[in-house]
């Protein structure tokens, strides 16, 4: 048997790359223009008490975590990437959730890699000042999104295949009664 990709493969896996270059370039022209013109303001109020812009450079992780470990960081972030990666390559599951949610945190991880690679920081300009919450950026959103997508999704299909498992178990045991009333 090859491991050849099917054409349906590859063009999905093609969708998926697009889309991945797509939002990364959204990010990537975000924090630029955030850089250019929000660095020397600092702070942009959007709605009053809900939704600044504020500009913060985060050498770290998520809040601000890690900060003195770029490369670390980088290093990490480029290993989960490769993997996911090449998961979403190789997968032939045809799960519309790994296909879908897979590319939101590749997206994510690659736009906050090359701002950490690129500059030795990554851009965050989201503030929710009512919520007294960490400030964050289009990246971290495509991450955190496809994480609890991907985390609801197996949640939820643990619990199908559990109830299946009893259904079939049951269904067994069904079947086994009915045969010794037989016999």
């Amino acid at each position: 048997m090859t491991n050849k990709l099917k054409p349906a493969n590859l063009k999905i896996f093609a969708v998926q790359f697009i889309c991945i270059l797509i939002f990364l370039g959204v990010d990537q022209i975000s924090k630029y223009l955030i850089e250019r013109y929000l660095r020397p303001v600092g702070t942009f109020p959007l709605i009053k008490g809900v939704l600044n812009l504020h500009y913060l450079q985060n050498t770290g992780a998520a809040f601000g975590s890690l900060s003195e470990h770029t490369a670390l960081l980088s290093l990490v972030t480029s290993v989960v990437l490769f993997g996911i990666l090449a998961f979403i390559f190789v997968d032939k599951s045809g799960n519309i959730f790994y296909r879908i949610f897979l590319p939101f945190i590749v997206c994510g991880g690659l736009g906050n890699l090359v701002d950490r690679v690129s500059k030795g920081y990554v851009v965050d300009f989201i503030e929710l000042p009512f919520l007294n919450f960490a400030v964050f950026n289009f990246a971290d959103m495509l991450v955190t999104s496809g994480a609890f997508c991907l985390c609801v999704y197996l949640v939820w299909s643990l619990f199908k295949e559990r109830k299946e498992s009893a259904d079939n178990a049951s269904s067994e045991i069904q079947e086994a009664d009915k045969n010794d009333e037989k016999a």
